[in-house]
């Protein structure tokens, strides 16, 4: 499923999660292998991300919802992302 024919819970949850700068990825320099991980408060790495995550992100991202902001590793929202997550009708029951 890409998220041009429809959101569902999961691409959701994680569209509410890189809106609130809660995720970041990182190609393997901190002592945790790469992938994406939670962000801290302090915007320091967290723990990763569950796998059924990791994949949301990825068809995210492929599908340009998302994009990752070199420097600060911080995954953010694309403007079709924006779109895309507030003309969604229900938030999800747990993001």
């Amino acid at each position: 499923m890409t998220t041009s024919t429809m959101i569902d819970e999961d691409l959701a949850a994680t569209l509410f999660d890189v809106h609130d700068n809660a995720v970041l990825f990182h190609a393997g320099e901190w002592d945790t292998p790469a992938g994406f991980h939670w962000a801290a408060l302090d915007g320091t790495p967290g723990g990763p991300l569950a796998p059924w995550q990791s994949h949301a992100l990825n068809t995210l991202l492929h599908d340009g919802l998302v994009t990752i902001e070199s420097g600060d590793d911080l995954v953010r929202l694309t403007d079709h992302g924006l779109t895309t997550l507030y003309g969604a009708t229900d938030a999800p029951l747990a993001a």
